[in-house]
């Protein structure tokens, strides 16, 4: 008798993958998956701007409008976040000597052909009747980052994170008060390029149902 190896798990990631795959709006599949399942066209709409996202490291000149700037903004603050402490902050930079200052703290030209550069800044989130309990405040401010990051694709517009650069410059530059961490900068703009997508691990690599699935 052959005993198959294979558990509930396992299938149930195979037949996950078989369903993810989408038709976006445009009618194109945006899934090398196989399979294909038929979504709303909110759903798909939602789905155009998570696959369409890219880090633009070219930008237009072209302003960016106060109407819009303040719904990004505003899809930014309706992320979750740990107890709902909301412990982000956004410095948002317009200013062209502000913008030069800021050299010192991630000097690439690309970043700063944006008309906008957002710096995100998280407050301490601990909870004060636990001192030894985790600061979420890196998670929560990604999370908020990343509401940022998609409306603005859904804008039209392209964003690039940035962790790697001199928070302490930033801090001085920005005038952050202590207790106020610079965490992420990212351009905001018109895109002045289209790139290609990027390689994405397989799925059956970093999708485990039930258990951690080890080949």
């Amino acid at each position: 008798m052959t005993v198959s190896s294979t558990t509930p798990g396992d299938e149930a990631t195979r037949t996950f993958e078989r369903q993810s795959r989408w038709r976006a709006t445009d009618g194109t599949e945006q899934s090398d998956m196989g399979g294909e399942r038929s979504v709303s066209p909110d759903a798909a709409a939602v789905y155009d701007v998570i696959f369409g996202r890219r880090s633009i490291r070219r930008y237009r000149s072209d302003p960016v409008s106060e109407e819009v700037l303040a719904r990004i903004l505003a899809a930014a603050l309706r992320a979750p976040s740990a107890r709902n402490r909301q412990p982000w902050h956004y410095v948002v930079v317009t200013d062209s000597a502000t913008r030069t200052r800021l050299r010192r703290a991630y000097d690439r030209e690309w970043f700063y052909g944006a008309p906008v550069i957002i710096c995100a800044c998280g407050e301490s989130s601990r909870n004060p009747a636990n001192p030894t309990a985790r600061d979420y405040r890196d998670i929560d401010v990604s999370i908020s980052l990343d509401h940022l990051v998609l409306a603005a694709t859904a804008e039209g517009l392209g964003t690039c994170w940035v962790g790697a650069f001199d928070s302490t410059v930033a801090r001085e530059e920005l005038r952050i008060p202590d207790g106020i961490e610079p965490l992420i900068m990212t351009p905001l703009g018109y895109p002045d390029e289209s790139p290609p997508a990027r390689d994405r691990k397989p799925f059956q690599t970093v999708i485990h149902r039930d258990r951690w699935r080890s080949e």
